[in-house]
C-alpha cells in the first residue's frame, strides 16, 4: 500500500458499495453491498482499516459482508461518517470527504 492518499483513494472506492447498517458515536457497522464484491476481494481491507487515525478495533464478517469498526470520535468524528455514507446519494461531498479523510490521514 502507498502513501495516504492512496488510502484515500481504495477508501473512496469502498464507499458506494457500503451501508451503515448502525452507528452511533464510537461504533459503526457497515454493509458490503453485493456490487463491491469485487472491489473488496482485490483490497487489503483489513490493512486499510487498520491504518486509519482513530481506528480503535475493527472485525470483518466476511460471510455476512459486514464490518463492525470501534473508532475514537474525537479523531475521526461522527460527522466524517455520516458524510462518507451520504456520499452514494450525493455524489458532489466526493471532494468535501476527501479533503476531510487525506486531513486526518496526513496527520
Amino acid at each position: 500500500m502507498g502513501d495516504g492518499m492512496t488510502l484515500v483513494d481504495d477508501f473512496m472506492t469502498l464507499l458506494p458499495h457500503l451501508d451503515v447498517v448502525h452507528h452511533v458515536p464510537g461504533r459503526i457497522r457497515l454493509k458490503l453491498r453485493f456490487s463491491g464484491l469485487q472491489a473488496f476481494r482485490k483490497m487489503d481491507v483489513n490493512g486499510i482499516v487498520s491504518r486509519i487515525p482513530g481506528v480503535v478495533g475493527f472485525r470483518v464478517n466476511v460471510v455476512a459482508r459486514s464490518v463492525v469498526v470501534d473508532y475514537d470520535d474525537k479523531v475521526l468524528p461522527f460527522e466524517l461518517w455520516q458524510k462518507m455514507d451520504r456520499f452514494k446519494e450525493l455524489p458532489e461531498l466526493e471532494s468535501e470527504v476527501r479533503s476531510e479523510l487525506g486531513f486526518l490521514l496526513r496527520g
